[in-house]
């Protein structure tokens, strides 16, 4: 999409909008622009799933469920009932009908917004919840906030969030938050609070049999940038329960984020490393909890303190 075409009428005798975001028919942003130039590669989406870790679940195993042998491979993993209720693959239902492809927020319309609301369900036809986005226009660039009511039907979950594409490009990550390296809720000892940077690639943690990885909790903001120098900018926080109250602890654990070429489907799908080709955009998670990892391969699964249950999880980012 390229909206300053749509709006020459507007800009001819005007200032070009430094940003500008659209909405498509299924009420998502699918196009978000500074100065001319196309962000999004792909729609930004809610996402609830992650490629299951062994302590998820052992997915080499999968065809032997059901067998007595096997039960150790199949009981009680999470793995399990989040591919029985479909939550690999959502479906969405635009319920508000103020919200229809073209709506568009620029950087002149400070002050003003839209919320769109959609149903969600899993391709098996189970009820998961709504979802809720809350845009506003401000000078630097637009603010969301997003809000997931899930159902007390839904299994625990792997994560709550959003995910999008960067177009080709954007390779280097700076961020404030945990780090260097990896981190989940339950496994951090290691990491500390402060400014990192990596490539793309260095995020990622290739263990032997290819899943979630590269992980990073308690993240505040970060930034990536292309050779060009062109930077995609984003800031934040995110919370669990009814309310956002700034200050709380809740309100002030950040987010999590993943950036990588390869996404969530490829590692499911994949044995072996060499079968996953990696793709040209970056794709970014941001996520307002992830599950905890857990040690369930060869012990306890992960403490219930760093489970996700199902209710209201949200995030307010800042975008410039």
């Amino acid at each position: 999409l390229t909206l300053l075409g749509r709006y020459s009428d507007r800009t001819a005798t005007t200032e070009v909008e430094t940003w500008a975001l659209q909405l498509g028919a299924d009420g998502f942003v699918h196009s978000l622009i500074r100065d001319g130039f196309e962000y999004l590669a792909a729609p930004l989406l809610p996402n609830l799933w992650r490629a299951p870790t062994q302590n998820d679940g052992l997915k080499n195993f999968a065809a032997q469920r059901g067998i007595p042998e096997f039960a150790f491979y199949h009981h009680e993993k999470a793995m399990l009932a989040w591919l029985d209720y479909g939550l690999d693959e959502l479906c969405f239902k635009l319920v508000d009908g103020k919200a229809a492809g073209g709506l568009v927020l620029r950087q002149a319309d400070a002050g003003t917004g839209f919320t769109v609301m959609h149903e969600v369900t899993t391709a098996k036809g189970r009820w998961v919840g709504t979802f809720r986005q809350d845009w506003r226009s401000l000078p630097a660039g637009p603010q969301a906030s997003f809000l997931f009511d899930l159902d007390s039907g839904v299994p625990e979950l792997p994560k709550v969030g959003i995910c999008l594409a960067l177009v080709p490009g954007f390779e280097r990550v700076v961020w404030y938050g945990l780090g260097p390296h990896e981190c989940y809720s339950d496994r951090k000892s290691s990491v500390r609070l402060g400014q990192w940077e990596a490539s793309v690639d260095e995020l990622g943690a290739p263990y032997i049999l290819p899943q979630e990885n590269g992980n990073r909790t308690g993240t505040r903001a970060l930034t990536f940038t292309n050779s060009a120098g062109r930077r995609f900018s984003v800031s934040g926080r995110s919370w669990r329960g009814d309310t956002d109250n700034v200050g709380s602890v809740a309100a002030d654990q950040g987010f999590d984020f993943s950036a990588s070429h390869v996404g969530a489907d490829q590692l499911y799908a994949a044995r072996h490393w060499y079968e996953i080709q990696p793709r040209q955009e970056t794709l970014l998670c941001l996520d307002a909890a992830q599950r905890g990892l857990g040690t369930a391969a060869c012990g306890p699964d992960t403490l219930e303190r760093y489970r996700l249950r199902p209710g209201r999880y949200g995030m307010k980012l800042w975008w410039w």
